[in-house]
């Protein structure tokens, strides 16, 4: 099991990525036939993206857990990687 300092290092992080790009927290994407907010498809493993949090506009992740497979700890950092690569991709072209 992996400690959760890298996962709250992960939320920290993607939290400070929304903070330096105020955009991303108004974008949806399309799921099931509706719209959800982007910042939903956080991986919820055990450190969730509080809905009404993103309602708000004042995302939060709450942990409700404290240990974290190295599985798990490695969905939070690809996510992350995934959305500041993209969106460096989408400032570029």
């Amino acid at each position: 099991m992996f400690q959760q300092p890298g996962v709250r290092a992960c939320a920290s992080g993607y939290l400070r990525f929304l903070e330096l790009h105020p955009e991303a927290k108004a974008e949806t994407i399309a799921m099931r036939d509706r719209r959800i907010p982007r910042m939903m498809r956080w991986p919820a493993l055990g450190a969730n993206m509080d809905l009404q949090s993103v309602q708000a506009g004042t995302p939060r992740i709450d942990f409700v857990r404290e240990t974290f497979s190295v599985s798990e700890a490695m969905t939070y950092y690809q996510f992350v990687l995934d959305e500041i690569l993209d969106r460096q991709q989408r400032d570029a072209g």
